[in-house]
This record gives C-alpha cells, structure tokens and sequence, in this order.
C-alpha cells in the first residue's frame, strides 16, 4: 500500500496531522492479523472530530449488516473490501495513525453502509463499545472467525481509545562516562575493557548525546527510583537504554509514512536493557508501548540553549 499521512509536526501530542474525510482507509497502530485498517463512513453531525469508522478484510464471507466493496478505488492501493457493519464505532481524530487509501470507499457503498445499520446508530452507546457490535454473535456460521480477527481488532482499537498519549521533550546534557565494566564479567565473556566500551552503542548511532527521559518501557508496578530511561544519539539516530532488572515491555516505533519498528532488546554487560539504533524522523520519535494501558509519546529531540 502507498502511505499517504504523516503525523502531526505542529504539536508534541501525537495525532494525524489533518482530519480524516469520508471513503478514507486508516489504520490502527494496533492493529490486528486479517483486518486491513478502519474506513471512515461519516463525520458526526454534532461533533466535527468525531468520526463513524468499520474494520475492513478481505474475507469471502458477507454478513448481514456487511457490504463487499469492489476494486473501485482510483488510487490503486485497495481492492475488493469487505465493511464490517457489525463493528462499526465511534473514534476520535487524534485516534487515526496514518492514511493508507484516500479513495478507498465512494459514496454510494458508505450510503449502503448506512442503510444496513441505520436502525443501531441512534442507541445509545457504551464508552469504547461498538454500535452493533454484539448482534455479530448471530453470525454464527462464523464465529471462529469472528472471535479470532473482528474481535481482537476491536478490543485493540478499544485499548487504543484508552492509551495514555502526550508528548516528550528530550533536552540534550553532556554524556558522562558509561560505568566500568565488571571485570570478572568482561573475563568470563573473553572481552577487555576498551573491545566492551567500544560496543556500547548499537550500529547506526553513536553516545554524543544523552537524554534522560520518564520511565517508559517499565510497568508503574515496576517502576521506582533505581529505573531510569536514557537515550543516546547524535543527528539523525538514538537507541533507549533502560536501567531496570525487569525486561522492558513490548514497543515500537511509529514511522510518519506508516510502518512499525519493533524495539529489540539486549542486556549488556552493565546489566542494562539496550535497544537498536532507530532512525530519526524530523527530529522526533514517536514510541508506542504496549500492555495496559498502552503509552503513546512523541519525543522530540531539542538541544538545551
């Protein structure tokens, strides 16, 4: 697919950086195995960043509330969907990641959309809940299907919902020396001091800088004052390097034109958690932390004055 969205560069809250519009095709930074993203269906007529959206697949089955779309879309990106009226829901603007489809939907598969599920859009609505989303265990023909695609794309687009999301200034101050290596430790792994120093940082990045950032990658269970999350780097590269004895959570990194890098984690010979090198895009990074609740932060890397 062509990744058409880049993230908001105006604001240090992450969030697309203009509004979805009706036949658009986003996708969840959660987003689960089979479900292709979620396409916008109509703006609120109260609420101008509120937004009616359906996960979409490509399945062969169609459901009753359901509307198989065919390889309409001019941009070429899509081809034949199915819009799962079952599921549809409610999201934000600052919900949306990026957009995968400008012209995914035309209007008169969103119209029909719409008339399926007309009758569910005026109830009242749970926070997080879908609109119709519990007349899908009717469907039962499907149900394994069901439970093991729609069900965890909702459930994560719901944990999505419910992220903790602001952003991060990460302000540059002089790196000081890394720790002495134990030197029973760099005997027992046949490494001197000076070969151990010289791959401290990953391929791709080096030690110039050095930040000192929240507790990102350990749970608030977890977390106290011997936890500490740095990040190392010089022009357009950094890695994390966490000082914790737990294993830092799972994460990623967003890319602005869509695309996740998943942070691989090693335990250095200091006993410190360490990632890759990951690229910078425009000066920032915008991390995804999973688990509960998922932590959605964007770092922007700003020297001191």
């Amino acid at each position: 697919m062509t990744m058409k969205e880049d993230m908001s560069q105006d604001s240090m809250t992450p969030g697309p950086m203009r509004a979805p519009a009706p036949g658009e095709l986003w996708e969840c930074p959660l987003g689960a195995a089979g479900v292709l993203g979620w396409v916008v269906i109509k703006v609120h007529p109260d609420d101008a960043d509120l937004f009616l959206v359906v996960p979409v697949d490509t399945e062969d089955a169609v459901g009753p509330r359901d509307v198989a779309v065919p390889q309409v879309a001019s941009d070429g990106v899509t081809g034949r969907l199915v819009l799962r009226g079952d599921w549809s829901r409610w999201a934000c603007r600052d919900d949306f990641w990026f957009c995968a489809s400008e012209r995914a939907v035309p209007r008169e598969w969103r119209v029909e959309l719409l008339t399926r599920i007309q009758e569910s859009l005026g109830k009242k609505r749970e926070s997080g809940g879908s609109v119709v989303r519990e007349e899908a265990l009717d469907w039962a023909e499907h149900a394994d299907w069901i439970r093991e695609t729609l069900a965890p794309a909702d459930a994560d687009f719901e944990r999505w919902e419910k992220r903790e999301s602001f952003g991060e200034t990460a302000t540059i101050r002089e790196a000081g020396p890394e720790p002495v290596e134990d030197t029973g430790a760099l005997a027992a792994a046949g490494l001197s001091e000076m070969a151990a120093l010289a791959k401290e940082a990953p391929e791709g990045a080096s030690a110039e800088m050095k930040w000192e950032v929240f507790n990102l990658f350990v749970s608030k269970r977890s977390s106290g004052a011997e936890s500490k999350t740095f990040v190392f780097g010089s022009g357009d590269a950094a890695y994390f390097e966490l000082d914790a004895e737990l294993a830092p959570r799972d994460a990623f990194v967003l890319d602005a034109k869509g695309g996740r890098t998943f942070l691989r984690w090693n335990k250095t010979l200091s006993r410190r958690w360490r990632s890759q090198a990951l690229e910078l895009s425009d000066g920032s990074l915008r991390v995804v932390v999973a688990g509960s609740p998922v932590v959605d932060v964007k770092i922007a890397f700003e020297p001191r004055d």
